[in-house]
């Protein structure tokens, strides 16, 4: 199978096992792990370290203690070669170190702890008693031959323990007897030879051979002929030794000439041993998992860790693939979390394919890939001075000419370094081939028509790296789908948006249409203001002769009734005056009184409220309401039907609401005394009431104090929707005692 080994670094990966093997043979083994693409052996190999993992917990590190590399000398004695000594104590370590494995099986059987899995290694390995037994009788641990290795070697160091004795005792016997001769008592050792220091007057009196002299002539070292004999003697005894302990070492290299193919195949399945129980160590001190594997194409990794980041603060994530969707866009700030995420998928699936635990919880389901293919990262190609662009091009067109439909892809900031209208769709042609091609790929984005594309594309999700508003820091936790979620939501509000907008247009038509036609109606009334006055006058001037006439009548009635002692003339003269006096006013009123002067009241119909007029100009009206001034136009206010005469000033206690519509919106809100938990709930209705009589502005009074109030509000307002902005009162406002807050 193919993988970058650069770019995902497992080769730090396989680093971390090194401290967990025993033997040197188990390290370097560990360092030539390469991932295979072969679902039983994975699956074996899995069984196998699941196995170690066991028999570690429960039985403790499995006995290497003893063990050397002996391949080399074993091969060697096959050949004819002697081994020294210390090499075959090495084989002899190493044949107590099998012997001691398996043991240690043996106890895990009896124990009922299950190792089928490691069997086919346990039973090549074969215990050799009788040659470990016969190097240790013959070799001692100072790699010295003892004596008893061979009668005659036992032989030959009894007679050169013997002539070694008598050559001590003559030398002894000559100091005694010539001590008048010697400069000094003592025996001295001149080039291996055993002589005396005679003075210079005495050299001939000792027959002998000189081996030497002092500087200044005084001194001669004189080995004598008897002493010479019995070295001779010794030597050639010493020739004797070494030939013996050569043919004994002959002897054991050909034992183990004749066992070297068991040794050898103990060593390998040793090593093999060591090796398979180091991932379980190192699984087990990193709180790893068996993963179930697969080749439908799933992944399913359950709070995933990245295995080079310290276990302390490695952050773990959830990754699906091959379920739902076959491709995950990653977006997120460039904080290095999307980096770690795509290499933590690619290690843990070549972890699996090593046949290594991984660093996951139970339930993690990985997929043996083919091909794992990535390119991550910026760095440029010195060699072929390549561009940054150039360089991830030419990682994609290798993944592509290497492509099938079972390979994992990981890709980093795809389509980056060149015109970002050109990346992304060079990025969203690279995806679509691979998606559609059956892989699974899973790559980081700055580029929001990728977010698009996967939105439309099933077989596609959008993802995010998670960052904290709160702190300014991101989490690095995978948020799968969020940004799908938020395009649907935003879709959602989309339409309502839609739906609210055509609402308002029609209901905005339709006042249209009743304002043209009450326009037209008051146009029409204004041009035939006249004739409907004069035709009036006439029809009223009818009514009244009428009136009159029957009036007449009823005086004549009245005359007769005159001589009645009841009647009351003078009542009758007024009446008669009253009669004969009714008229037509005159006096014209205009139908549409729209005049508004300086000092009148009039009603403000978006605020509902009322205002004096304080101000006419260029047919803009200047209107007082409470303490603020607005400019509205002539359609936006009436006159008041009721004028009131102002009443004279009065010093009054300040009120806590400036101006009072006819509805309940106020343009002040006094939370004085408001606890905390309650000034959200206030300001939600008053801010409501206030958005909806249309009102620009509002005063919230929340006082100095401890702050805890002011907080509260300025935490609302944030958040609230309908807020445009807000501020400090000025002077006359109540300065920070109360915020001014400006509506949408």
């Amino acid at each position: 199978m193919y993988f970058d080994d650069n770019t995902l670094e497992f080769n730090k990966v396989l680093n971390l096992l090194l401290p967990f093997c025993q033997t040197n043979l188990g390290k370097q083994r560990a360092l030539e792990i390469k991932p295979t693409n072969e679902l039983d052996l994975i699956n074996q190999m899995l069984n196998e370290v699941e196995c170690a993992y066991d028999a570690s917990v429960k039985y403790g590190d499995l006995p290497l203690g003893s063990f050397k590399d002996v391949k080399n000398p074993v091969m060697r004695a096959q050949i004819g070669g002697v081994l020294s000594p210390d090499e075959l104590v090495d084989i002899s370590g190493t044949l107590y170190c099998a012997r001691n494995i398996l043991k240690y099986f043996q106890d895990l059987g009896n124990n009922k702890i299950n190792f089928s899995a490691l069997n086919d290694y346990v039973s090549n390995i074969k215990a050799i008693k009788k040659l470990e037994d016969d190097i240790n009788s013959m070799i001692s641990p100072d790699l010295r031959i003892n004596d008893n290795a061979s009668m005659e070697l036992f032989k030959i160091r009894r007679k050169l323990k013997m002539e070694e004795t008598h050559l001590r005792n003559y030398m002894n016997s000559m100091l005694s007897s010539k001590a008048s001769m010697l400069q000094e008592n003592l025996i001295a050792s001149r080039d291996g030879h055993l002589t005396l220091p005679v003075r210079a007057e005495y050299k001939n009196q000792i027959k002998g051979i000189v081996r030497d002299s002092s500087s200044s002539g005084t001194t001669y070292y004189i080995e004598p002929d008897e002493a010479y004999k019995i070295s001779v003697l010794i030597e050639q005894i010493k020739v004797d030794e070494k030939n013996e302990e050569q043919q004994i070492l002959r002897s054991l290299s050909l034992i183990i000439a004749s066992n070297a193919e068991q040794i050898l195949l103990n060593l390998k399945n040793i090593v093999a041993l060591d090796l398979i129980f180091a991932k379980a160590k190192y699984a087990l001190n990193h709180n790893m998992v068996k993963p179930n594997i697969n080749d439908e194409g799933i992944i399913d990794i359950k709070a995933g860790a990245h295995p080079l980041i310290d276990d302390s603060i490695v952050v773990k994530n959830d990754v699906k693939l091959g379920i739902d969707y076959d491709t995950i866009i990653i977006t997120g700030p460039n904080t290095g979390g999307k980096t770690v995420l795509l290499k933590m998928v690619g290690l843990i699936t070549l972890m699996m394919q090593s046949g290594m635990f991984v660093p996951c919880n139970e339930g993690t389901k990985l997929n043996v890939f083919d091909n794992i293919f990535s390119d991550i990262g910026d760095e440029q190609s010195i060699e072929q001075s390549l561009s940054t662009f150039s360089s991830h091009l030419t990682n994609i067109s290798r993944i592509i000419d290497k492509f099938t439909y079972n390979s994992l892809v990981l890709l980093d900031e795809v389509g980056s370094g060149t015109d970002p209208k050109e990346g992304a769709s060079l990025a969203i042609a690279i995806i679509d081939y691979l998606t559609k091609k059956g892989g699974r790929v899973i790559t980081t984005t700055h580029y929001s028509d990728l977010k698009a594309f996967a939105y439309d594309n099933p077989r596609i999700i959008n993802a995010s790296v998670e960052f904290q508003v709160e702190t300014l820091k991101p989490t690095y936790k995978l948020q799968i789908g969020v940004a799908s979620a938020l395009i649907n939501k935003i879709d959602e509000e989309n339409e309502k948006i839609s739906a609210i907008k055509q609402d308002y247009i029609h209901k905005i038509n339709e006042y249209n249409q009743k304002l043209a036609e009450l326009n037209k109606s008051r146009h029409e009334i204004e041009a035939n203001y006249d004739n409907i006055v004069a035709k009036a006058k006439k029809e009223a001037s009818l009514i009244l002769d009428e009136a009159k006439s029957k009036s007449e009548e009823i005086l004549k009635e009245l005359n007769k009734l005159k001589d009645d002692k009841y009647f009351e003339e003078h009542k009758l003269a007024s009446l008669k005056h009253d009669v004969r006096n009714l008229s037509v006013n005159d006096k014209e009123e205009k139908l549409f009184n729209d005049k508004i002067n300086v000092g009148d009241l009039v009603y403000i119909k978006s605020y509902q409220t009322t205002g004096e007029v304080k101000k006419i100009k260029n047919d803009k009206y200047e209107v007082q309401c409470g303490r603020f001034t607005m400019t509205f136009n002539l359609n936006e206010i009436s006159l008041e039907s009721h004028q009131v005469t102002k009443p004279k000033k009065e010093v009054k206690k300040k009120s806590t609401t400036l101006v009072t519509k006819t509805s309940s919106a106020k343009m002040t809100l006094d939370l004085r005394g408001y606890r905390y938990e309650e000034v959200a709930s206030a300001l939600d209705k008053f801010i409501d009431d206030a958005y909806l009589a249309n009102m620009p502005l509002v005063y919230v009074i929340h006082g100095f104090g401890t702050g805890a109030v002011r907080d509260a509000v300025y935490k609302y307002l944030k958040k609230s929707s309908y807020v445009k902005s807000y501020r400090f009162g000025g002077e006359g406002e109540g300065l920070n005692g109360c915020t001014v807050v400006y509506l949408k």
